[in-house]
């Protein structure tokens, strides 16, 4: 008769490796492939820029040189959490995005969180997530 032992932290171990890996894939930081502060954008042409971002919210056009500036809003599950009696609602937040070309290329980009200027800005790179394929 043969018995069989089972390690009493394996389960334990494997377990704590996946919640690990589960929150760390969560929460971790979201610098996608646009980058935190847009340095991707550097360099694409303004035809591309329309054809991936869409049309912006505004655009100035200057004999030299363009603005053009984009919104996004968080979804609203990203604005409330669920709680044991119904759930709570967070704080209002988007994120402003201001493109510069010159000579039909963007050469800057400014993203600004609001209302917290030092959030995340994941809201912006959102809006230019086509523009990295």
């Amino acid at each position: 008769m043969s018995t069989v032992s089972i390690n009493p932290w394996g389960p334990l171990l494997f377990g704590l490796v996946g919640m690990c890996a589960l929150f760390n894939g969560c929460v971790g930081p979201r610098a996608g492939p646009i980058g935190v502060n847009g340095q991707a954008l550097i360099g694409l042409t303004q035809e591309r820029l329309h054809t991936c971002a869409r049309t912006p919210l505004r655009e100035v056009s200057q004999p030299a040189s363009t603005l053009m500036v984009y919104y996004r809003e968080a979804v609203m599950f990203e604005e409330s959490f669920g709680g044991s009696k119904g759930s709570k609602g967070g704080y209002h937040h988007g994120c402003w995005a201001t493109i510069l070309v010159e000579e039909g290329r963007v050469t800057g980009v400014e993203f600004r969180p609001v209302p917290d200027p030092e959030a995340d800005t994941h809201e912006c790179q959102e809006i230019f997530v086509a523009c990295a394929s």
